[in-house]
């Protein structure tokens, strides 16, 4: 595979069962990358017991997520690479992602994760000290693990995919737990773009989505009520947490922990 930055690989988590979504990144990245990515899906529900942990439970979607990012971490090794752009299926890169790859891929650091998306529930705190302007981005390192977000862009170096493959198979926590990987010692450190380059679809979460296993009538028609209503409401709502986003995001003179 030919990379976008040398020693960087270009990846998506996506499944064909998951047709809306699938379609959409698969042809959302060829826009921007061309043949240079890959995808990888893990369907969580078709995972054997094996993949926890003893004493460990988590919901087939959490399985499948996980199982798709350490199937991308594996496959940076086998490739030799030395990071990876990691993306989920519901993001908008921006026009300039090959300009802000250039230029965030020789100041990624060993063990380092840089997200860009912070998407999480609740607040966000970044600290203004050892803040650095990068391609246009602003690069913070949050306060402390509990303020980075999920999985669904970001920068890895090779050393933290290699100590959470270590750490978490079988598995013991979902692909986003950044603090669990932050108390392992996975991270060296972290950093945050904000305002955030990669923005958000409005989707319904395949996690949520692949819990559901209808098979009589009944559960059939549920699921299709349901697509009908319901997730024009959940797509408003999504839509809505969105736009609010930054208003979750504050900023500290104290020093982070990453710092």
């Amino acid at each position: 595979m030919v990379v976008v930055y040398p020693g960087m690989g270009i990846f998506a988590v996506a499944l064909p069962q998951f047709r809306q979504r699938y379609d959409y990144i698969v042809a959302h990245m060829k826009s921007h990358f061309g043949p240079n990515f890959e995808v990888f899906g893990v369907m969580g529900k078709d995972c054997s017991a094996s993949v926890l942990a003893e004493g460990i439970r988590l919901s087939p979607g959490q399985i499948g997520c996980a199982m798709s990012h350490l199937a991308i971490y594996r496959r940076m090794i086998e490739q030799d690479l030395e990071c990876a752009l990691i993306v989920e299926d519901d993001v908008v890169l921006p026009a300039d992602i090959h300009r802000i790859l250039h230029a965030l891929a020789p100041v990624l650091k060993r063990g380092e994760v840089i997200q860009l998306n912070n998407w999480k529930d609740g607040d966000c705190l970044l600290s203004r000290v050892s803040m650095s302007e990068i391609a246009g981005l602003s690069l913070y390192h949050p306060l402390n693990a509990t303020s980075l977000g999920s999985a669904c862009a970001y920068l890895i170096d090779r050393q933290a995919v290699e100590r959470i493959l270590q750490i978490n198979f079988p598995l013991r926590v979902t692909a986003d737990n950044w603090e669990y990987f932050c108390q392992k010692d996975c991270l060296s450190t972290a950093r945050v773009a904000f305002p955030s380059p990669v923005m958000l679809k409005a989707f319904e979460s395949t996690i949520t989505h692949s819990n559901r296993a209808r098979t009589n009538f009944r559960g059939l028609l549920v699921d299709t009520l349901r697509r009908l209503v319901f997730n024009s409401l959940r797509s408003l709502r999504r839509r809505w947490i969105l736009r609010n986003r930054s208003r979750e995001v504050r900023f500290t003179n104290e020093p982070s922990c990453f710092s």
